[in-house]
């Protein structure tokens, strides 16, 4: 997986990182399923899209709150240049 931390590109992969991405997918695929076709489906989009545009700006809180090297040592991730 790719993110942009200052500017920069990083790679990472943790042991967890696959776990973690396929439990979020199957999580929100079934509330694709549950919601998509009903009164809910206009709320299920916006929160989907909401954390598609919030992931960024919360990994640089992280950053803030922790440090550059605390959160590229907690993903394993490298520069990609």
């Amino acid at each position: 997986m790719k993110v942009i931390i200052n500017d920069k590109f990083y790679e990472f992969q943790n042991p967890n990182t696959d776990e973690i991405f396929n439990k979020q997918k199957d999580y929100l695929s079934k509330l694709i399923l549950e919601c998509g076709n009903g009164e809910k489906s206009e709320e299920l989009l916006t929160n989907l899209y909401s954390l598609f545009n919030l992931s960024e700006s919360l990994i640089h809180e992280f950053v803030s709150s922790y440090g550059m090297d605390k959160t590229l040592e907690t993903l394993k991730a490298k520069e990609v240049k």
